[in-house]
């Protein structure tokens, strides 16, 4: 497979994580995650002089909410912040998601 190097792309990850979940007598529920990876990767970037480290904070929020005795609507907020020694891997990210469903 040529010179290609996997090493580039492997790392180690240490990940921590909190959440809180709460139902209200609405049928409404609240869901809310924090999570931070720690990412070690093994070999250096590419047109980088360095080995590559990245921290990454995801929040997570969803809103739910059961209707009609058989169906429910989620909204679901999702934030990314992935901050890297190495410039070009950093970045932000924001995400929404509206999903409704039917429990069988």
């Amino acid at each position: 497979m040529g010179d290609y190097d996997e090493r580039v792309n492997c790392y180690d990850n240490k990940y921590y994580a909190a959440s809180y979940y709460m139902k209200f007598p609405t049928q409404t529920e609240l869901f809310f995650k924090f999570q931070r990876n720690f990412k070690d990767f093994k070999d250096r970037v590419p047109l980088y002089n360095d080995v590559r480290y990245d921290t990454r904070n995801i929040y997570t929020a969803v809103l739910s909410q059961s209707f009609l005795k058989h169906f429910f609507a989620s909204l679901v907020f999702n934030y990314i912040q992935n901050d890297s020694n190495t410039n070009i891997y950093e970045f932000d990210k924001q995400t929404y998601t509206l999903s409704v469903g039917a429990y069988f």
